[in-house]
Order: structure tokens, then sequence, then C-alpha cells
């Protein structure tokens, strides 16, 4: 008995039922629509004291999360989503790794591509203003919680 069918038979008993696993690829589920991250990054900011950032690949396509500090009762906390605008070509660039498969390791090299994504949609936040969300034309910023 190999260990999926071990763990699925100790579960069994709590409702829980196993996912099955197959070879075929599965379409990520459009922008808008949301999902699961193929990727989450979390990381504290060293420009801004107190602020830190989830970053997701959603349906391939980068999503910031900026949270930081707020004098605003009770929470004291403001939360943005930054996402790149229409016009740009972040989730093409994803979509690219798999051309002529360039990447051997796609797991790898999506975390490499996020992650310079995600340097280029803080600088772009940050070249805004958050207080009166009056960002530049390259992002989407949307006041999550404030």
């Amino acid at each position: 008995m190999d260990l999926d069918a071990l763990l699925a038979e100790v579960l069994a008993p709590l409702g829980v039922v196993m996912e099955e696993t197959s070879d075929t690829v599965i379409e990520p589920e459009p922008y808008e629509a949301g999902g699961d991250p193929t990727c989450t990054m979390f990381q504290t900011s060293r420009e801004h004291y107190g602020v830190f950032y989830r970053l997701d690949l959603i349906g391939g396509q980068p999503e910031l999360r900026v949270f930081m500090p707020s004098d605003r009762a009770p929470i004291r906390m403001a939360a943005f989503r930054v996402r790149p605008s229409d016009v740009s070509d972040m989730a093409g660039w994803f979509g690219r790794l798999h051309e002529a498969e360039m990447v051997g390791d796609a797991h790898a090299a999506y975390n490499h591509m996020l992650f310079a994504c995600g340097e280029i949609l803080k600088n772009l936040f940050w070249a805004g203003n958050p207080d009166a969300l009056h960002f530049p034309q390259g992002i989407t910023v949307t006041r999550v919680l404030d």
C-alpha cells in the first residue's frame, strides 16, 4: 500500500476525501475570478517601518498586498491590493515561461519572476500617494482595509 492510499484510509473516517492526481494540465482561473495562488511570498519592508507585503501569483497575474500602520482606530492598520493595470504585459511574462520549454523547473522560475514583479509593483506603489489613492498608470490600487 502506498503512502497516499494509507493516508486516505486514515482520514476517511474523518470525512476527508483525497484529491485524485492526474497528468492533465489545469488552466488557471481568469485573473478577475480570483482563485488559489500558485506562488505566495511574504516580506517585510526594509525602507518603510512597520510595513509588510504579501505577494501572490493568481491566475497568471501577480498581486501585491501592502499592509501598513495607520492612526485610524480600531484596527490601526491599512491594507492595499496592488495589481498591474490592464495595459501591463506582466501576465504575458508568466505565460512565456512555457514557450519553447524555456525553463526546466517551472516552480523556481515562477518564484523568481514573481519576486521581480513584486519589486516593480512595490516601486510603483511607493511612487504614488496611498492617502489620496493616486498612483502611476502601471498599477491599479484598491484600499482593502483602513
